[in-house]
């Protein structure tokens, strides 16, 4: 029934493969890290072949890539600016310094014409 294709792991990129303990339908395992895909017992094993073989078009990955570079930029920033502070405050604390920093940051839009 291993009729799909399976692509590598959306997190390592090791190789996958399909995984049964008891019947149909399976669920999709990584061999390198582990990572488990879809496991949605109600519904088929190649539903869950097409699941794990979803990805995020490549223009949203790039936009969420570039996300998370802004956001460790800004982390090592405030970690510079706030030595010892930062890591200690609480989590909320962080996280609304975080948020304004990024606000901070942002380069401003200029209104529409």
């Amino acid at each position: 029934m291993e009729s799909e294709k399976l692509l590598p792991c959306p997190f390592c990129g090791g190789e996958a493969r399909y995984e049964w303990h008891s019947a149909d339908p399976c669920w999709i395992e990584c061999n390198a890290c582990g990572a488990v895909g879809p496991n949605d017992t109600h519904t088929t094993t190649e539903a869950n072949a097409a699941a794990w073989n979803a990805r995020a078009p490549a223009d949203l990955r790039s936009a969420l890539e570039a996300e998370l570079k802004e956001a460790r930029s800004i982390i090592a920033q405030l970690h510079s600016a706030l030595p010892g502070t930062f890591y200690t405050a609480p989590l909320h604390a962080r996280a609304r310094a975080f948020l304004d920093a990024r606000a901070a940051l942002a380069p401003t839009k200029e209104p529409a014409a």
